[in-house]
């Protein structure tokens, strides 16, 4: 129990610090949810994409999306045959659909994780 509250303490730190709202960009706008002085215009026009650890990190978390999908498709075939394969085997089976639903988990934290990436580059991955 004790675990559980110190998890949920530290979910509610984390994201309290996202929902703070910074006084200073509404310092130079003046009109609500205007472009902070601040801020350089490289982040709202998009031309961020000339720098090079934005090329980067878009080139890097290409090539990791390739290769998650890939290997996902592998794994599918793979526990597609073994599952096909298993005729009345129940351990067979059973080692088949545990495989698929890996795979889907693992599609999943990677959806999740390249959500967050594309929150958190200016202008997104792609």
């Amino acid at each position: 129990m004790n675990k559980i509250k110190n998890l949920l303490i530290g979910l509610m730190i984390l994201l309290g610090q996202m929902l703070i709202i910074n006084p200073s960009v509404y310092a130079c706008g003046g009109g609500g949810l205007s472009v902070p002085c601040n801020v350089t215009d490289a982040v709202y026009n998009g031309s961020t994409q000339q720098n090079p650890i934005v090329q980067w990190l878009v080139f890097g978390i290409n090539a990791i999306s390739a290769l998650i999908g890939l290997g996902a498709i592998i794994m599918i075939i793979v526990a597609g045959i073994e599952y096909s394969s298993a005729g009345d085997n129940a351990q067979s089976v059973q080692s088949a659909k545990k495989k698929i639903t890996n795979v889907f988990i693992g599609l999943a934290v990677y959806v999740a994780f390249y959500s967050i990436m594309n929150w958190l580059i200016p202008g997104g991955v792609l």
